[in-house]
């Protein structure tokens, strides 16, 4: 099985925090034993589902302990307090650029890691969440700072030379640079302009025959050829090379007038340029080398991750949400429209990291419906706490910290529906995973054990004692002989009675067998 993913993208995402000891919940008495696997009538419906431990396990440091974790806040949240001048910034992007230049394509080869342009890519979110304001300061710094403007990291860029980014310094060699690239820049131009030309002449519709005869998307063609439009309108607005000069609209010349004007400043060594950076020049510094020479996730860096429409805060120790997650809402709302009663009752998110599904789930749900979001790892529970808290969700939101099903005795055969991403991955694997995945995430959210279906067996035993009838059950897996390994476990689970009905494997986006759907009899 390929385990060589593409870290932005996650190929073969893996799954949310469990840790394997067994913690204090207030039912934990009542529990008689761990869930077994052999599909016993006692060990599918009896109380084994549900895990327990004895009354010398149980510890109230827990909830002090939770009040203990720092929960760290994304650098787009922090606040803006770094001044600092404009050139020294651009200094600090060109080495920046130079170190994530160097990588090429080494990391991509060695694991599946991003190439120079996805970290150059990454370089420019990391400025994006860091930029929060400029200005032209003069001498009375007083009135200097009434001219303080919000903007981005883009919106400096788009102000800028399209290449004084690419210089690597300001001293005599910098004309033999900008030649060089206004050489480029024509060539790209006269290319794209003969390629538009026998568009014209070639398809009656351009972008969607082109698309087809490519086998690509209409819409990312439709994006490129805007890419490569908006490079050759660059091109032919650079009137001088050997002055600077202001690529940009009106609009951005009405709503920036400062940064226009101190970008014009920039090859005179007393420019008043300032911006206003959420974090310091020297703590960028070491993120970046982080990111690039240590192989920490970019997510890390930055303090969240964007998933669906959601901004979520994460850190070490919780997993990164990951883009093929994202269609387990999809599969829990096509269920809910099929059984709209199912949109009022109690589910459960096992394993919820973040809280991405739990959060998106809660958006679904009208009241009065409500997500129990369980997670063993108490960096994962304090940071999805936050999480729900941010999206005003702690009235539909409940997170607990527990293993599996331990927190949901008292819900036995009530629950609406049951969403899992476990750790999946078999243990043998983790030392494949790419850098950023197997050095850096909690290995607790990985590792599924010998053969990856340690947690998935658990799942499945304890939804069908947790599910009641109707009940919506939906787990991601490594796909494959593994998805198909976790319908037949449900379809066993017929000990005397069947357990689970409407058994489905479901593709991910990229095609691959990830999910598997269920209906509790």
């Amino acid at each position: 099985m390929d385990l060589q993913v593409k870290y932005l993208w996650g190929l073969t995402p893996v799954a949310s925090a469990s840790l394997e000891k067994v913690q204090m919940f207030p039912n934990m008495e009542k529990l008689s034993m761990r869930i077994g696997c052999s599909g016993s009538r006692a060990q599918i419906f009896g109380v084994s589902a549900f895990i327990s431990a004895s009354a010398a396990e149980i510890s109230f440091e827990h909830a002090s302990s939770l009040k203990d974790i720092k929960v760290v806040t994304p650098i787009c949240e922090r606040p803006a307090v770094h001044i600092t001048c404009l050139e020294d910034l651009l200094q600090w992007v060109r080495k920046a650029q130079q170190l994530a230049a160097s990588v090429g394509q080494q990391f991509y080869d060695t694991d599946g890691g991003p190439d120079s342009s996805d970290l150059l890519r990454e370089l420019d979110w990391l400025l994006d969440d860091s930029l929060a304001a400029c200005c032209q300061k003069g001498r009375d710094s007083n009135a200097g700072a009434k001219r303080w403007k919000a903007c981005s990291w883009r919106d400096v860029k788009a102000c800028l030379p399209a290449w004084s980014l690419a210089n690597e310094s300001q001293d005599s060699t910098s004309s033999d640079t900008h030649g060089e690239a206004t050489k480029e820049m024509g060539d790209l131009g006269q290319e794209f302009g003969a390629f538009s030309t026998l568009l014209r002449e070639r398809y009656t519709d351009p972008v969607s025959e082109l698309a087809a005869d490519a086998a690509c998307c209409c819409d990312s063609l439709r994006d490129s050829l805007a890419d490569m439009a908006a490079d050759t309108k660059a091109f032919s607005e650079i009137k001088d090379a050997n002055t600077l000069t202001q690529i940009m609209d009106s609009s951005q010349e009405e709503e920036f007038p400062e940064m226009v004007e101190a970008v014009s400043q920039l090859n005179n060594q007393t420019t008043s340029a300032h911006v206003l950076l959420r974090i310091s020049i020297e703590e960028l510094e070491d993120q970046w080398i982080q990111r690039v020479k240590e192989r920490r996730p970019f997510q890390y860096i930055v303090g969240c991750a964007h998933w669906r429409d959601l901004v979520l805060s994460v850190q070490e120790g919780v997993l990164i949400p990951r883009p093929e997650t994202e269609q387990m809402i999809d599969l829990a709302e096509a269920a809910i429209t099929g059984n709209p009663s199912l949109a009022v009752g109690l589910w459960a998110d096992l394993g919820t990291g973040s809280g991405a599904i739990a959060i998106a789930l809660a958006r679904l749900l009208p009241s009065p419906g409500s997500v129990l979001a369980v997670d063993m790892s108490e960096t994962a529970v304090a940071v999805a706490r936050r999480n729900v808290g941010h999206y005003a969700l702690t009235d539909k939101v409940n997170v607990v910290h527990g293993s599996w099903f331990l927190s949901l005795e008292d819900q036995k055969g009530s629950l609406a529906g049951v969403i899992s991403n476990p750790p999946y991955i078999p243990s043998a694997n983790i030392a494949a995973l790419q850098a950023e995945v197997g050095k850096h995430e909690p290995r607790t959210a990985l590792d599924g054990g010998q053969d990856g279906m340690k947690d998935l067996r658990q799942i499945c035993h304890g939804s069908a004692l947790a599910l009641r009838a109707g009940g919506f059950l939906a787990l991601e897996t490594n796909g494959g002989t593994q998805a198909e390994a976790v319908a037949d476990l449900l379809h066993n689970l017929n000990s005397p009675v069947t357990c689970f009905q409407n058994i489905k494997i479901v593709p991910d986006f990229a095609g691959i067998c990830r999910f598997v759907t269920a209906i509790h009899c």
